[in-house]
C-alpha cells in the first residue's frame, strides 16, 4: 500500500504510507505502520522529514493520527541541502531495525520531491575526461 496518502495536515507537504511492517524488517514483536511525513515551511519545527512508527496490531491505517506514533526521528536540511538526523521520540528503536536504511532512503526521495531545489548537487567525475566539455573544437 505505499504511496502518497489523503489527509495530511496543513503543515506538512504530504504523508507517504511506508506500508505496514512485521517483525523480521522492525525487530519488534508488534507489526507496526510506518509513515514519511514532509514538513511545510510554515510548520512549527519548519522544512524537515519525519519517519513516524504506529503500533497497530496488523491493521493498516492509511489516514495521519496525529500524536499517535509509537517512535519518531526528524531528518532536518543543512545549509546545503544534504539531511541530517535531528533526533526524535524512540529514534534509538528506528536506528536499530533492519529495514532502517531502506526507510531512510525513502524519506530522503520524499523529502527532495516536495522540495526539488534542495535536491544535492552531484559534481561531475573530475577522473572522467569525457564528463567535461572540449575546449577549442
Amino acid at each position: 500500500m505505499a504511496g502518497w496518502i489523503n489527509g495530511a495536515p496543513d503543515w506538512s507537504l504530504g504523508i507517504y504510507d511506508y506500508g505496514l511492517l512485521h517483525n523480521e524488517s522492525t525487530g519488534w514483536l508488534l507489526p507496526m505502520q510506518c509513515h514519511i511525513t514532509v514538513c511545510a515551511p510554515h510548520a512549527r519545527d519548519g522544512e524537515n522529514v519525519h519517519i513516524s512508527f504506529y503500533v497497530t496490531n496488523g491493521a493498516e491505517i492509511s489516514v495521519y493520527i496525529p500524536g499517535n506514533a509509537w517512535a519518531k526521528l526528524f531528518f532536518k536540511p543543512d545549509g546545503a541541502g544534504e539531511l541530517y538526523d535531528n533526533g526524535g521520540p524512540r529514534c534509538r528503536a528506528i536506528r536499530a531495525m533492519p529495514v532502517f536504511g531502506l526507510i531512510k532512503a525513502q524519506a530522503e526521495r520524499c523529502f527532495y520531491e516536495k522540495y526539488p531545489g534542495m535536491r544535492r548537487q552531484v559534481l561531475p567525475d573530475t577522473a572522467d575526461s569525457n564528463a567535461w566539455p572540449a575546449l577549442g573544437r
